[in-house]
């Protein structure tokens, strides 16, 4: 009963992720290589992203969620995405003061140079699935020894996560980036973010 629990989640987190890509990549199909209306592009895709996942939640879809900066929220721009592919065995969440490692695979929105977002950044390997090695982060959304700032919304859904939790999760600009970006990882501001997330430990 539990491998058939487990396996409908899973087809149920599939399908509302292909309807939120069928919705969010439609607007980007006749988009140039460059970053011509790049806020306007990013900022149509999150709010078409955030109402597929509002339709799916309100079909009573239990693996998407929301996660608001501020509690009362009521704003779309201060809202993470969440849509939990598959639930970890874990009992723990990270503290702001811990550590953790994951896979994860970070992308921009789709566009004609990169129909399926650019990857600036990943724990994977294309080629070879054992040489991949996952990364460490803080709890509050920085990558372990790098420069580059801490990413909010990146840290907002690493404190609601589970060893083993599988996540895919959109951020909105504001709680990414914001208006700089981040150039050394091929970032423009006002990026929309996605991520891939799996738990893989929590350091104490």
């Amino acid at each position: 009963m539990n491998r058939l629990k487990t396996l409908s989640l899973r087809l149920s987190a599939i399908a509302c992720a292909l309807l939120l890509l069928a919705t969010v990549v439609a607007c980007d199909k006749d988009d140039d290589a460059d970053m011509s209306n790049w806020e306007d592009r990013n900022q149509m895709y999150y709010h078409d992203a955030y109402n597929a996942a509002m339709a799916c939640i309100l079909s009573n879809d239990t693996t998407w969620s929301l996660l608001f900066k501020n509690n009362g929220e009521t704003q779309p721009t201060n809202v993470v995405l969440v849509c939990t592919v598959k639930k970890g065995k874990g009992t723990d969440t990270p503290q702001s003061t811990d550590s953790v490692k994951v896979h994860i695979k970070g992308q921009l929105v789709p566009s004609t140079s990169h129909p399926d977002g650019y990857t600036f950044l990943t724990s994977y390997n294309e080629t070879s699935a054992a040489a991949a090695h996952p990364l460490t982060f803080s709890a509050d959304g920085k990558m372990a020894n790098t420069t580059t700032p801490s990413v909010e919304g990146l840290g907002m859904v690493l404190q609601k996560m589970h060893v083993g939790d599988h996540c895919r999760v959109y951020l909105p600009y504001e709680l990414g980036y914001g208006t700089a970006g981040c150039p050394s990882m091929g970032i423009p501001p006002y990026s929309t973010l996605t991520y891939d997330i799996t738990l893989i430990e929590i350091i104490k």
